[in-house]
C-alpha cells in the first residue's frame, strides 16, 4: 500500500513521461514494464505491491508475450501519455 508521500513522489516521476507514446508491454513474471518513446526511450515499470518507477535499463523480452500482455497492447499501443 502505498502512502501519499509515495504517491506524490510517484506522479513527479511519471510526469517524465507525459506527452510519449507506448511502444510495448511485457509481463515479466509479476512484473509489468511498458515501453515508452517519444523523448529518448523508457520503460516504467509496476512490480505490485512493492514498486512502480521509471528506468531506462534495458531488459530482455520474453520470446511470447501472455495474454495480459497481448492485452494491453491491443488497447494501450501507440497512445498518449
Amino acid at each position: 500500500m502505498f502512502s501519499n508521500f509515495d504517491l506524490k513522489e510517484i506522479s513527479k516521476e511519471l510526469a517524465y513521461l507525459e506527452r510519449m507514446r507506448v511502444d510495448k508491454i511485457y509481463q515479466l513474471g509479476n512484473e509489468i514494464r511498458i515501453k515508452f518513446f517519444g523523448r529518448g526511450r523508457e520503460d516504467l515499470v509496476i512490480k505490485p505491491p512493492l514498486a512502480v518507477f521509471v528506468t531506462s535499463y534495458p531488459k530482455p523480452a520474453p520470446k511470447n508475450p501472455t495474454w495480459f500482455a497481448m492485452l494491453l497492447r491491443k488497447h494501450l499501443k501507440a497512445m498518449w501519455l
